[in-house]
């Protein structure tokens, strides 16, 4: 039963994983994270020269975070908008399958971004004249490895978005209200939640020193996300699993 899981996950996933290598799609998504990530480089750097390494890569996490969550919420309904799904099921008749190999596609894609990102902000700090030989190559890739969880968190959401909704342009703004206005207001408005909100969360486990939150540890963060994230990957499964292939 696992075998047969694990064959359908990966057919699936390969399937994807070539809707997001298309040129039109991968060019816009590398040409906008590079030109954001270069400016946050230099918005950090030219302002102090004793920053991380990584300081512009993690003022960047902020908009790549907002980019997964719309990039994998299109990416799970888009079948439905477009009326592949029965296509899809009849190659890959069980649906548990489908949605993992769907959110495996998205885990590989987005640490390939989060793997270009860090490079890119290694470059740019170069660049800029900071040298790498105060900084080790474990804080380096802690950091990266943050990044790589937190968006992941954050592509969990819009994925089980898109399998709730059946429609990418809903399950998009859905992501981007509550992510964007909902959760800026509640915060501003009642600090004392802000620790138990999804996003907040998510972007703590992400961002380690610039816009982490010091009263919030990683195990906190760490928790609360797993808990949101089992919630919503439940209320997708039920919802997906009782939905009607046509």
């Amino acid at each position: 039963m696992s075998g047969l899981l694990f064959s359908i996950s990966w057919r699936v996933a390969r399937g994807d994983l070539l809707k997001l290598r298309q040129p039109r799609l991968l060019v816009g998504v590398l040409v906008t994270l590079t030109i954001f990530t270069a400016a946050m480089n230099y918005v950090s750097f030219h302002k102090r020269s004793d920053q991380s390494l990584l300081a512009g890569y993690e003022l960047s996490l902020s908009f790549f975070g907002v980019l997964v969550i719309c990039l994998c919420a299109s990416l799970t309904a888009q079948d439905f908008s477009q009326g592949t799904l029965r296509n899809l099921y009849l190659r890959a008749p069980h649906r548990l399958g489908i949605m993992c190999g769907k959110f495996l596609a998205a885990a590989l894609f987005i640490f390939t971004l989060n793997v270009y990102l860090v490079a890119l902000s290694l470059i740019c700090a170069h660049l800029h004249g900071e040298s790498f030989a105060n900084h080790s190559l474990a804080a380096i890739a802690q950091e990266a490895l943050r990044g790589f969880l937190g968006n992941c968190a954050l592509g969990v959401i819009g994925g089980a978005l898109g399998f709730i909704f059946a429609s990418a342009v809903i399950a998009i703004g859905v992501g981007l209200l509550w992510s964007l206005v909902i959760e800026s207001v509640l915060t501003a408005s009642e600090p004392r939640i802000a620790p138990w909100l999804p996003i907040v969360n998510c972007i703590n486990l992400a961002q380690s020193s610039q816009k982490g939150l010091a009263h919030m540890t990683l195990v906190h963060s760490a928790s609360v996300t797993a808990g949101y994230l089992a919630l919503i990957l439940a209320i997708g499964f039920v919802i997906f699993s009782r939905s009607e292939i046509s």
